[in-house]
């Protein structure tokens, strides 16, 4: 069984639907042993249940729906985002005592390719498998050459339990001196309590843009998972490289809508949020570029 975690809420769900179809429709299961089961970490709507319910019709997979009430996460400064985020800090912790092994997964993202190259990584001897972080390893921050991105991670989960990763995030959050200057939240949570036994994967199994970037189009067009870090595809500021897999994959769940959709959404959104903005200068600017920028 290919086990897979998803920390979100209902504002969520939908985009984490693209990202559950995306990886339905590039399995190949051949035997029960490499079904998927998905684990649903959030508060969830018994709609959005539903919705996920519904991408079966793609391909068969097990599921389970975990309810998650952590008073901890009041700690955790967000910064911005989303408080599910955090809900992956809990998956060696919720998911059931026989799993070893699992994938936890941000909502920003597509598989373009058998999550089972992923699943295949031997990691026996490291407490997680993970990408290096493009825009911070090479930054400011402390850990430069070990930071990695939290949004695609595998853990061993058996070797975080002997490791007491439970009890140790819940440790570092209560400390509000750890707290300070905590910009990612659970991402920097992680940096910092495991700084060894990390299994690098290669960029292209979290190819953000920053990745994209620095890397040559022989190598993008090798991705497996397309991670859109910052601006969504559902965005029109969204500058990602393959941020058209998003709409590729969109259109096999309940949610599907066209781009102009998205975009029309997102405009009449910042109408609502901005009403004076034709009389800013910077907005006009704004407006302008988005208007005249090809996307």
């Amino acid at each position: 069984m290919i086990n897979i975690a998803f920390g979100l809420s209902d504002g969520f769900s939908k985009y984490c639907a693209t990202a559950v179809a995306s990886i339905l429709a590039n399995h190949k299961m051949t035997s029960p042993e490499n079904k998927i089961h998905f684990f649903f970490m959030g508060n969830l709507a018994e709609k959005s249940k539903n919705n996920f319910l519904k991408l079966k019709k793609i391909q068969d997979f097990d599921y389970t729906f975990i309810g998650v009430n952590t008073p901890e996460f009041e700690k955790i400064p967000l910064n911005g985002r989303n408080p599910a985020t955090l809900y992956r800090l809990l998956t060696p912790a919720l998911l059931p005592e026989n799993i070893d092994k699992a994938i936890t997964l941000g909502c920003d993202l597509v598989f373009n390719d058998d999550v089972q190259k992923l699943w295949d990584t031997n990691i026996d001897n490291y407490y997680i498998a993970a990408v290096k972080d493009a825009d911070i390893s090479h930054g400011y921050k402390q850990w430069k050459e070990t930071y990695f991105n939290a949004d695609v991670i595998m853990f061993n989960i058996k070797k975080l339990k002997e490791f007491g990763f439970n009890n140790k995030w819940k440790e570092f959050v209560c400390n509000e001196k750890n707290m300070e200057g905590l910009e990612f939240s659970e991402q920097d949570i992680l940096n910092s309590l495991i700084t060894q036994k990390i299994y690098f994967l290669d960029n292209i199994f979290n190819m953000t843009g920053g990745h994209c970037f620095a890397s040559s189009q022989e190598t993008i067009a090798k991705t497996i998972v397309a991670h859109f870090a910052g601006a969504k595809p559902w965005q029109p500021t969204c500058i990602h490289p393959l941020k058209n897999l998003y709409f590729k994959y969109e259109t096999l769940t309940p949610s599907k809508q066209s781009k102009f959709k998205h975009y029309a959404a997102y405009y009449i959104d910042f109408i609502k949020r901005n009403p004076l903005f034709l009389f800013k200068k910077n907005y006009r600017a704004k407006l302008k570029n988005f208007i005249f920028k090809k996307y």
